[in-house]
């Protein structure tokens, strides 16, 4: 592993946690997504975030403390320049929230453009995670079964201005 991240947000009312969120970095080679073995595109040197965990306050949600969280991530992997990304999640919402952010950034000419790779991982969990079945309709999670423990695996690709 190259290097972990793990950031808090503090809730200044009630002096409690009230978000947590995880990255982790390391080559290629390192990673646990067996997505990237099958590129023979991918240098086994290359560097790649891997988006672990975030987790919000029940309290908090609705704040925007998830958007801020997901920043804070991609502000450490922009700082590196780190061309890949990937995530596990059952939980589209975990899509579209990567998403906005990374159209965000486009927006904001930090990188030019992005790519998205989905593969379905059948009984990856063994259970579903949250307490409600997610909607998936409409989302590349649309034939999980997330009782059955079902994910997907996520892999971004971040496409930068060449240095001159």
């Amino acid at each position: 592993m190259i290097g972990d991240y793990v950031a808090l947000a503090t809730d200044l009312r009630n002096d409690t946690v009230a978000g947590m969120t995880m990255l982790s970095m390391s080559t290629a080679a390192e990673s646990p997504q067996t997505q990237l073995r099958r590129h023979d595109h991918i240098d086994r040197d290359a560097v790649v975030a891997h988006l672990q965990g975030t987790v919000t306050d029940p309290d908090a949600r609705g704040l925007g403390l998830y958007r801020e969280l997901n920043r804070f991530r991609f502000e450490q992997i922009l700082d590196r320049r780190v061309r890949f990304v990937t995530t596990t999640t059952q939980n589209p919402k975990v899509e579209r929230g990567i998403r906005s952010i990374l159209d965000e950034l486009v927006a904001q000419d930090r990188i030019v453009t992005w790519t998205l790779e989905a593969e379905v991982l059948p009984g990856f969990y063994g259970q579903l995670l949250a307490a409600n079945q997610p909607d998936t309709a409409g989302t590349p999670f649309e034939h999980l079964d997330p009782n059955a423990g079902d994910a997907c695996s996520l892999l971004f690709a971040l496409h930068y201005q060449r240095d001159d």
